[in-house]
């Protein structure tokens, strides 16, 4: 039975999975379905790409058919592979990139290239080298001739190290030898070696070895005489490299060494010593400066805000980003630093927000903070501070006489916050309306005893303007009128609608207990938002 890995709650849309495993699987497609309750239903679908990271969870192990016996008789020759070690790592990429090295040598016969794993004889043994040069060669008593080597295989994992070692029996074969003297000569023309940055100074390296048929009281002194930069490795007079210097991957990873051995011999052996530093997870990574991000309020889910890139000296590190704080508005992507918007903005609530990011490598973190300005969009349309306007004034009113004031208020900034008022055409014979200001004024002659309708607009100077519109009654020579009060027929009208009914269509009405009087207009007070819903002059709701 096949094992769902993946779970989808159906509420809150939260996904979640069971353990995955990048090697059985490195990428998912799911197929999401979205769908409403209603009848009929209506849903969406959309496909939802997983890719799984690797992490260094696998140890190297070394394969079956590696040698566990070494044979050596003195007609190895310098150089000569004595065998091979492999290792397998099922991780990817670093993660799974192995180096190979000698943990445990007592013999100081081996070496082992670093990448192939290829076990070599640094030196050569002939017939010509007496008891005594052969003990000095091998550093251990004449009569041992069984050593075990202890070797490792290491990942190079990005988060963490994992290693496995393994163990190798070394035989030497004796054969009778003559008593020879001889010049003084390494064991080989060439050294590998490596070691890890950052190890503190006097960290041990590697032993070259020489073939010196001279007494003991005149041994080779070793010098090194070039190819060390900076003093950065010392040898002692038993051939034992080591380091002078903390060192650092990133300043230098490959050192040449030239090393010569002087004595009272007529020659002067030299041999090369190639190291190579090992990269490790030492540096923080870092943020550059971030300069604010600008955003439009009106953009939309999914809008890129701005990329944030960390950087780290660290060689082949692998970065991932996260935003410290829950977040409804923003995310960001963990592998490019892409931050994406994933809500909806608004100006007039805040217009600045603070996004605090982290980066790590898998061992060190870094944090930065990103201001994301948003820029105001026009809208918001002017509100009228009445939903209705209506004035009395006697009939012998003087031309040029402010009547009233009209007053609209746009909560956008800018031009989209400054308000400028017009009259309908048809009203602008008899008043005039002050564009800055809104005061309404009379400029033609009045007829007594009537009531005028005027429609007054108010527009912002965004782009594209945003507009409303509102009535205004005006009564004249009425302001003393003795009006019957006005009572509704109920205290509260209750209508249900379709959601998906047409705009002005009347779907209510509203009743009086007597006749409407003259002059009297209804209108809908104290509802948001405004200009959703109408009322007609006798009642009727639309």
């Amino acid at each position: 039975m096949k094992i769902s890995l993946f779970f989808l709650n159906s509420s809150t849309g939260l996904l979640s999975c069971r353990e995955l495993d990048y090697e059985q699987q490195s990428q998912y497609f799911l197929v999401i379905t979205a769908e409403d309750q209603g009848i009929p239903k209506r849903a969406d679908t959309c496909t939802l790409r997983i890719t799984v990271t690797d992490e260094n969870d696998n140890v190297p192990v070394f394969i079956d058919n590696i040698p566990t016996l070494i044979e050596i008789d003195d007609s190895k020759q310098i150089g000569e592979i004595l065998g091979r070690l492999s290792a397998t790592d099922q991780d990817d990429g670093l993660n799974g990139k192995i180096i190979y090295s000698i943990v445990e040598d007592t013999s100081g016969l081996l070496d082992i290239h670093p990448d192939t794993g290829e076990i070599i004889l640094p030196g050569f043994i002939k017939n010509s080298i007496c008891k005594k040069t052969f003990s000095n060669m091998v550093d251990y008593p004449t009569s041992q001739n069984d050593y075990i080597i202890k070797v490792k295989a290491e990942d190079q994992g990005v988060s963490r190290v994992l290693s496995s070692e393994f163990n190798i029996q070394l035989h030497l074969i004796r054969t009778k030898s003559m008593l020879k003297l001889g010049e003084p000569q390494f064991l080989s023309d060439h050294y590998n070696g490596f070691i890890n940055e950052g190890e503190q100074r006097g960290q041990f390296v590697l032993q070259i070895h020489s073939l010196d048929h001279l007494t003991e009281d005149a041994p080779l002194a070793y010098s090194i005489v070039s190819g060390n930069m900076d003093a950065a490795f010392d040898i002692d007079d038993n051939g034992r490299l080591i380091t002078a210097q903390e060192l650092d991957y990133e300043i230098k990873n490959v050192y040449n060494l030239k090393v010569i051995g002087t004595g009272n011999g007529k020659n002067t052996p030299e041999t090369d010593i190639h190291i190579r530093v090992i990269n490790t997870n030492d540096n923080v990574p870092s943020f550059p400066m971030l300069k604010p991000r600008k955003v439009l309020e009106s953009a939309t889910y999914g809008t890129l805000i701005g990329t944030v890139i960390a950087t780290d000296v660290d060689i082949d590190t692998q970065l991932e980003y996260s935003l410290l704080s829950s977040n409804d508005l923003f995310e960001i992507d963990p592998f490019t630093g892409k931050i994406f918007l994933i809500g909806n903005l608004d100006y007039e609530m805040i217009n600045e927000h603070t996004v605090h990011i982290q980066v790590t490598d898998g061992e060190n973190t870094s944090r930065a903070t990103l201001r994301i300005i948003v820029e105001d969009v026009n809208d918001n349309a002017p509100k009228f501070e009445e939903q209705f306007y209506l004035i009395n004034i006697g009939k012998d009113i003087e031309l040029g006489s402010i009547i009233g004031k009209i007053r609209a208020n746009d909560p956008d900034t800018g031009h989209g916050g400054i308000v400028r008022y017009e009259l309908a055409i048809n009203s602008m014979n008899d008043f005039r309306i002050d564009p800055e200001t809104g005061n309404l004024l009379v400029i033609g002659k009045l007829n007594d005893r009537s009531t005028y309708y005027l429609k007054v607009y108010a527009f912002d100077q965004g782009k594209p303007a945003q507009n409303s519109t509102v009535v205004v009654q005006i009564n004249i020579g009425i302001e003393n009128y003795d009006r019957k009060p006005i009572r509704f027929t109920r205290t509260s009208f209750n209508f249900s609608i379709p959601e998906n009914i047409q705009p002005y269509n009347e779907f209510g009405q509203i009743t009086l207990m007597d006749e409407i009087p003259i002059g009297t207009i209804l209108r809908i007070q104290n509802f948001e938002p405004i200009n959703l819903f109408g009322i007609t002059h006798d009642g009727s709701i639309f």
